[in-house]
């Protein structure tokens, strides 16, 4: 398994990763368990699983999934998000995963122009292959760049309950 990590965000790679979800879209105890473990999250924590496809010129603006605050820091709330790549990246153009903080993998423009610097700390160049799961915490932005041919798909997992610690 490689594991990639940026200010909160983690993300981890492994074929067949995509296989611990179920037909029926609900988690199965061995991808549960890892999540608790590997986020240091209560047992009781609750799931909410979608999927959403994303086809050509469709997106996500970086947005945060929960803000904690004041009048809500005592309640439920998005504790994570998980992303599940369910397609691989043959079956689409675009639809690159963005995270307001991890800047993205350096790499030549269709002008032969250098976008990015690999000196500094960036995304893993596997984030976009199928079975990636990436946990980001609930408070970070992330998007989907626009899809311009093909449909990108992605289970979604909320990771909900009480923040602790603060």
């Amino acid at each position: 398994m490689e594991i990639a990590e940026h200010k909160g965000i983690k993300a981890y790679y492994h074929p067949g990763l995509g296989d611990l979800i179920n037909e029926d879209k609900s988690l199965t105890p061995a991808l549960k368990d890892f999540l608790i473990k590997e986020l240091n999250l209560s047992d009781d924590v609750e799931t909410r699983i979608g999927s959403t496809t994303y086809t050509e010129g469709q997106g996500r603006n970086n947005q945060r999934d929960h803000i904690w605050h004041e009048g809500n820091k005592d309640k439920n709330g998005i504790l994570y998000t998980v992303l599940i790549n369910e397609n691989s990246n043959d079956e689409f153009q675009g639809g690159l995963l963005t995270f307001i903080n991890w800047p993205m993998t350096p790499h030549k423009d269709n002008f032969g122009t250098w976008k990015g610097d690999v000196t500094k700390p960036h995304q893993p160049q596997w984030l976009n292959e199928q079975d990636v799961l990436v946990c980001i915490p609930s408070e970070q932005s992330w998007g989907i760049d626009r899809v311009w041919h093909g449909d990108r798909r992605i289970c979604t997992i909320d990771l909900i309950g009480k923040k602790v610690g603060e």
